[in-house]
C-alpha cells in the first residue's frame, strides 16, 4: 500500500499537472478550497447558462467531482484538470461507444498538448479496440506521461465481457481495487474481476465528494472509480521527486514511472 502520509512529508504533488477525464467538477465544493485548477475543457454538452461567456464547468452527474475529490486530498498541491467528455447517465451503458472511445482519445491528445504529467480515466467496461483510443494511449505513452484507468468488475466479466480498454493497454496502467480482510492485509474486492491485465489495487474504501446541488453526503464510496485517483496521485507524487527532463527517448520515463510503481507494491 502507498504511505500516503509519511510520502506527503516528502511531497504534496506541487509542480505536477493532473488531467481527469470524467464527467465534470464542481469546483465549489469546499474541499477544493485550497485546489490549483487548470483550464477545464468540455468535448461534451454546454456548460453552465448559455448566456455566460465563461461559465464554469458543470458535473451534472456526480462522478467527476467524486474523482478529482480524492485527487485533491491524496496530491493536494498538484494542478487539476478537469476534461468533460461523458456525463453521469450514460458512463457505464454509453449508447455509442465508438463516439465515446473518440472522446476520450480527443481528450488525451489535449491533456497531452496542455502539459498534464498524469491522465487518470476513471472508467471500464468499454470493449472497442479502436484505432482512435489505442493510438492516443501509445501517443501520451510515447510523450511519457503516466496513463492510468479502470479494470473491469465481476459482473462485466461473468456476462463474457472480458475486454476492457483502454486499461488493457500495455502503454496503461489497469487499477482495481482491494478489499481488507479481518488479518488486516488486502486483498481482490469480491466485485472486481481478476485478471492477468491488473496491474495495481488501490483500497476500496476511499473518501469522496459529490456536487454541492445534487443532495448527496460525502461519503465512503467503495468503487474502483475512486481507487484509481488514488494510483494517479501515486504517479503525481512520484513525478514532483522525480521529474521528467523532457529529452528522455519515448516512452522510456513512462515505463520507469510505472515499474516504480508496480515492483513497489505491497
Amino acid at each position: 500500500g502507498a504511505r500516503f502520509r509519511e510520502a506527503h512529508r516528502i511531497t504534496r504533488g506541487k509542480g505536477v499537472k493532473i488531467a481527469i477525464l470524467d464527467s465534470g467538477i464542481d469546483e465549489s465544493h469546499s474541499i477544493f478550497k485550497n485546489t490549483k485548477w487548470g483550464n477545464n475543457f468540455s468535448l461534451v454538452g454546454r456548460e453552465g447558462r448559455p448566456w455566460s461567456d465563461d461559465a464554469p464547468m458543470v458535473d451534472w452527474g456526480w462522478h467527476g467531482t467524486l474523482i478529482s475529490s480524492v485527487a485533491a486530498c491524496f496530491a493536494p498541491e498538484a494542478q487539476l484538470t478537469v476534461y468533460k467528455v461523458l456525463d453521469g447517465d450514460t458512463q457505464n451503458d454509453p449508447a455509442y461507444q465508438l463516439l465515446m472511445e473518440c472522446f476520450l482519445a480527443a481528450a488525451i491528445y489535449r491533456a497531452v498538448h496542455d502539459g498534464n504529467d498524469i491522465v487518470s480515466i476513471s472508467a471500464s467496461g468499454l470493449t472497442l479496440d479502436s484505432d482512435y483510443l489505442r493510438d492516443a494511449c501509445q501517443y501520451a505513452y510515447d510523450q511519457n506521461r503516466a496513463m492510468v484507468s479502470g479494470a473491469l468488475y465481476s459482473r462485466w466479466f461473468k456476462q463474457g465481457n472480458t475486454r476492457n480498454f483502454p486499461a488493457q493497454y500495455k502503454t496503461v496502467v489497469a487499477v482495481t481495487a482491494a478489499q481488507k480482510k479481518p488479518d488486516g492485509t488486502y486483498g481482490y474486492w469480491d466485485v472486481c474481476a481478476a485478471q492477468d491485465t491488473n496491474t495495481v489495487a488501490a483500497p476500496n474504501d476511499i473518501f469522496g465528494a459529490f456536487p454541492t446541488y445534487v443532495g448527496e453526503k460525502d461519503r465512503y464510496i467503495p468503487s474502483i472509480s475512486a481507487a484509481i485517483p488514488v494510483v494517479s496521485s501515486l504517479f503525481a507524487l512520484a513525478v514532483s521527486v522525480y521529474p521528467r527532463r523532457g529529452d528522455e527517448p519515448p516512452g522510456q520515463y513512462a515505463r520507469l514511472l510505472m515499474d516504480l510503481v508496480i515492483k513497489n507494491a505491497s
